[in-house]
């Protein structure tokens, strides 16, 4: 692996920042992010996603069962990702929600179209 400056202090580093420099700017990043209340998961969000897994045991996206490995999550029926910016919070606390295993719901980002999500 090469080894490349860090785009802020210019040490060099095998990724575009090295330790430090991404850990602050990680920082500033999630300082800019807002609490979850601000972002649309307050209280209001955290009684519907209750009540919605309160009795589910499977996956309503790849119908696998909850595991202690792959617990039951509260996933929008509508990916947030679509809306533009500034409906997302509004979207987030009023969105129908629906059990999701944590691969389906927070895998999305790692998923491949077209790959099998539980595939070992």
């Amino acid at each position: 692996m090469v080894n490349r400056p860090c785009l802020d202090c210019g040490v060099l580093t095998p990724n575009t920042r090295c330790g430090p420099c991404r850990k602050q700017r990680d920082n500033q990043r999630y300082a800019r992010r807002g609490s979850a209340t601000e972002r649309g998961y307050g209280y209001a969000y955290r009684q519907r996603r209750d009540g919605v897994l309160a009795d589910a045991t499977h996956c309503t996206t790849c119908g696998e069962p909850f595991t202690p490995d792959n617990p039951a999550t509260g996933g929008h029926v509508v990916d947030l990702r679509t809306l533009p910016r500034q409906e997302r919070k509004a979207s987030a606390a009023t969105a129908e929600l629906a059990p999701q295993c944590q691969d389906c719901n927070y895998g999305w980002n790692r998923q491949r179209p077209g790959a099998d999500r539980h595939a070992e």
